[in-house]
């Protein structure tokens, strides 16, 4: 029987959100058996646990609400607390959205490592599916198959340099940490002006973004197809919305956050837990 798990100590992070390119400050407190990833923010602080139920409109990230307390851009962190085993925490924010940091997930993975994970007394709790589970949209579909452990299959299909490339890793910590952990969000130069038209975007640089320039990048890249893994990682912060671990071998086709939040609210429908 596999137990809950918790951070040692509390960790620290500062920097900028992505979106609203203002200062945004992030702590990582331990917390008891069953409480799962809660994150407080607002003025008063408020609980936001991170689940379906409190799933926000958001445009280009994942967000979660309860009331007027809203936290964006929470995928990055919530990918690396499922990487490294973190199944409850209190991330307490200020700012209103997760630093984005370097654009990955591997400052976090590397902090929670510092801290050290702690097992708990209480069994971990896990969805499983008896029967497959499919999402579409228009031309980008997900698929969740039974299955013993958590696998991502992920296929993106951008113009060049990106291309079309498909990524397919078993998840544990190790793989997690190696084959994910490190990509970084990407971006595309000629969608910048949009994008802060439209109030997104603020807090992109080339300090925390890969940016993809005509027909080359403007970085080396960390790992062969970065960009897919990224898109990977993504994908597995959305699913950390069910609240539990999962069971399933998914893939994803030309995903998004929209078809990702769609895939993990088929699953909750159709899973069982333990």
């Amino acid at each position: 029987m596999q137990r809950q798990r918790t951070i040692g100590q509390a960790v620290h992070f500062e920097g900028i959100g992505l979106h609203s390119g203002r200062p945004a400050r992030l702590d990582l407190v331990p917390a008891p058996e069953n409480t799962g990833i809660v994150l407080r923010a607002g003025d008063p602080p408020v609980d936001i646990p991170l689940t379906l139920a409190h799933l926000a409109p958001s445009r280009r990230c994942t967000a979660v609400a309860r009331g007027a307390a809203r936290v964006d851009t929470v995928e990055h962190l919530a990918a690396a607390l499922y990487g490294c085993g973190v199944d409850n925490v209190r991330a307490e924010v200020e700012g209103g959205e997760i630093p984005i940091l370097d654009g990955s997930a591997e400052p976090f993975v590397n902090a929670i490592r510092r801290a050290g994970v702690v097992e708990q007394e209480a069994p971990r709790r896990t969805i499983r599916l008896s029967r497959p589970v499919f999402v579409a949209e228009e031309n980008r579909f997900a698929l969740a198959l039974p299955a013993e452990g958590l696998r991502l299959t992920v296929a993106v299909d951008f113009r060049e340099p990106v291309g079309r490339a498909v990524v397919d890793v078993a998840l544990n910590e190790e793989t997690f940490a190696r084959e994910l952990a490190p990509a970084r969000t990407f971006g595309f130069a000629e969608d910048r002006e949009k994008l802060l038209e439209e109030g997104l975007s603020h807090g992109a640089s080339e300090e925390c973004i890969l940016v993809v320039r005509d027909d080359a990048y403007t970085s080396s890249l960390r790992l062969e197809d970065e960009p897919a893994r990224h898109k990977a990682l993504d994908a597995l912060g959305d699913l950390c919305l069910l609240g539990r671990r999962l069971a399933a071998h998914v893939v994803i086709v030309r995903g998004g956050h929209a078809l990702h939040h769609a895939l993990a609210a088929a699953i909750a429908a159709a899973g069982d837990e333990e």
